[in-house]
């Protein structure tokens, strides 16, 4: 933030005014519930519990999904020798603890600790909640599963349509980062995973059908893998 001053003004003042707007810009959002409580983030290994084929449960195999995902390793990935070689070149010490760079390549990777949960790691990366918003309050089965419009009021975020996603993904995918690739779509699609059931929004490769806008890979057509 640029603060212009149409009036001379004393420079220890100025100093002090710019360091307070600057802490103002910084300080972390704290999500919070329709009810105005501070929502914690929990780490994958919750998410875990009931989204895994070790469960069967609601998702089919949706932790193993993102697992194996760019975005389990993106903290990984900034300890890489590319990415120090890219550090450098932006003049940044360690990528692995920058603000600019922890702040897309972990949920929540910067937050207030207070916000982040018993099981949270920032070495997890892009977790669940990157997306889907911090679970403390929606993460119980009788909540997230069975009481559903309850969950959307205590933080989780049901990403369903093309606009959805386009604004999930543009909060890191986009030109403020010196590896932003313009097909984050056809991204997207390689590691989505399904929905509930199978029944909501654009499906992951898990029900080979990929909606009427998702992007296809090569070869691919509607209603086949």
């Amino acid at each position: 933030m640029k603060l212009e001053f149409r009036q001379p003004i004393n420079r220890g003042l100025a100093a002090l005014v710019a360091a307070v707007v600057a802490l103002f810009v910084a300080a972390p959002v704290t999500a919070r519930a329709a009810d105005g409580e501070a929502l914690q983030n929990e780490g994958a290994y919750v998410c875990k519990k009931c989204h895994s084929m070790t469960k069967r449960d609601y998702y089919d195999n949706v932790y193993e999904l993102w697992e194996k995902s760019p975005h389990a390793n993106a903290m990984k990935q900034l300890s890489s020798q590319a990415s120090k070689d890219l550090a450098a070149k932006m003049g940044i010490a360690d990528a692995t603890t920058d603000p600019k760079c922890v702040k897309c390549h972990a949920t929540a990777g910067e937050a207030d600790p207070a916000t982040q949960g018993k099981f949270y790691a920032r070495e997890e990366g892009v977790t669940c909640e990157g997306c889907h918003g911090p679970g403390s309050k929606y993460k119980k089965k009788e909540i997230h599963a069975e009481a559903y419009d309850q969950a959307l009021t205590m933080g989780f975020a049901h990403i369903k349509t093309k606009d959805e996603v386009v604004k999930t993904c543009t909060t890191c995918h986009n030109p403020e980062s010196p590896t932003y690739h313009a097909d984050f779509l056809t991204r997207w699609y390689k590691w989505q995973h399904p929905t509930i059931q199978g029944k909501d929004g654009a499906e992951g490769p898990a029900k080979k059908d990929h909606g009427d806008w998702a992007p296809l890979p090569a070869g691919a057509t509607r209603g086949s893998g």
